[in-house]
């Protein structure tokens, strides 16, 4: 008998997160003024791959960065399938956008 496999989470959220930030047009001027700047979004994607909903517990203070950040997810149509186990009423994804999202 085989093992039951747990889902590769992992793998997925890198998957999301590449899918999302090669949409990702940094604000370069409020990266070098605000180095530490960042939004985060919670992401909940169905079995397909399609965003359902999307919110963001805190804005960044700056309204260009989040609005890039927001147009990212917008541009990126569909996302990758969710791995077998993935709670479609449950399961979100955290997806932070920073100097570093790339």
């Amino acid at each position: 008998p085989q093992e039951p496999q747990g889902m590769d989470l992992d793998a997925y959220l890198e998957a999301f997160r590449s899918a999302v930030y090669a949409h990702f047009k940094m604000p370069k001027k409020i990266v070098k003024s605000s180095p530490g700047v960042e939004i985060a979004f919670l992401v909940t994607v169905d079995a397909e791959g399609r965003i359902q909903g999307v919110t963001s517990p805190k804005r960044s203070g700056h309204r260009a960065w989040d609005a890039a950040a927001l147009a990212a997810l917008n541009k990126v149509g569909r996302l990758p399938v969710p791995p077998a186990g993935w709670n479609v009423t449950l399961d979100k994804v955290l997806i932070p956008f920073n100097k570093d999202s790339k």
